[in-house]
């Protein structure tokens, strides 16, 4: 039986670029084969698998099509080089042109530059737009592609999508006040639990991932100072500290070798000693949501007399918040 024929570059351009702007927008599992594979694109479900050689033709392509019509005022041309932009973060992860022109067009969506200045048709497409981004982003920073995990340029475009459009970012688009209070609330932790399992699973894919982590202290600072008339009951920074401190204490057990992990571990224990101590709570409280993190941590070195300066320093970091063991 013959094989089926290879499409042309052009077939596998358009199918790549397809894959990137699917509607609702698609988290992918994108990973660059061998060049033995054949010169086409394999995309099964959310899984996607392109062979580095036609990646290769595909980006000089991709880059030709947007240096042609980056400064184009057709609406085609322009929406040509702004699909280009998704091939050459791919190819190259650190593209500030490309990146920068994805942020450009988000500003000038409509001719504006905040989302305050949207309203009806504008800004539903504004919400669409930063969405998109957000997933097309999301989908290079947890693929099994070492270079874009660890990308500086990637975080930085997320941390400024969610800081300039953080509204968007957590789904709050709709006009009654009770309706929005009540997603915000949601929207604002489902944001956070998200985004920190994100940063985990990019911290898997490149190990001491300092602009992921990174990232996250960041948007802690963010969603710190955008609730603080949403912090009630299950909703305070407590409650979102202390369970985020165990999630992110057993991925460091499961990777103890990660520094970057340990030392966002201790940044988050010293804003739940602020929250529970510096602010009139109750001390107990504080020693009960924690305290187990040592003797936890003691116990994983002793199982399996491991032996590395990642987790002795956690420890000797740790004494210092004058945690109860």
């Amino acid at each position: 039986m013959s094989s089926p024929p290879s499409p042309t570059y052009d077939d596998a351009y358009a199918q790549l670029i397809g894959a990137f702007h699917s509607s609702p927008p698609t988290l992918l599992e994108i990973e660059i084969l061998p060049s033995s594979f054949p010169p086409q694109i394999l995309h099964e479900s959310s899984a996607v698998g392109i062979p580095k050689s036609l990646l290769v033709s595909l980006y000089l392509k991709a880059r030709k099509t947007f240096f042609d019509h980056v400064s184009s005022r057709d609406s085609n041309l322009y929406h040509a080089a702004l699909q280009s932009t998704t091939i050459m973060l791919l190819f190259d992860p650190n593209h500030l042109t490309a990146a920068n022109f994805r942020k450009r067009h988000i500003q000038r969506f409509s001719g504006k530059q905040t989302e305050d200045a949207y309203n009806g048709r504008g800004a539903e497409n504004l919400a669409k737009a930063v969405q998109q981004e957000l997933r097309f982003l999301e989908s290079l920073v947890t693929s099994p592609l070492s270079a874009h995990a660890k990308s500086s340029t990637l975080w930085a475009q997320r941390l400024w999508i969610v800081q300039n459009f953080f509204q968007l970012a957590v789904g709050e688009h709709v006009t009654d006040e009770a309706i929005q209070m009540e997603n915000a609330r949601h929207g604002i932790r489902n944001l956070w639990d998200e985004e920190l399992v994100s940063v985990m699973k990019a911290g898997e894919r490149h190990p001491r991932n300092y602009y992921a982590w990174h990232y996250a202290r960041e948007l802690f600072w963010l969603v710190h100072t955008r609730r603080p008339e949403l912090a009630e009951g299950t909703q305070s920074d407590w409650k979102l500290l202390g369970d985020s401190s165990g999630l992110v204490h057993r991925w460091c057990l499961m990777h103890p070798r990660d520094i970057s992990g340990w030392a966002f571990l201790v940044f988050a224990l010293e804003q739940l000693r602020i929250e529970c101590c510096d602010k009139g709570r109750k001390r107990k409280r504080f020693d009960d949501g924690i305290a187990i993190f040592a003797p936890e941590t003691k116990g994983f070195v002793k199982k399996y007399e491991w032996k590395g300066e990642s987790i002795e320093w956690f420890l000797k970091a740790i004494k210092t918040l004058d945690i109860v063991e």
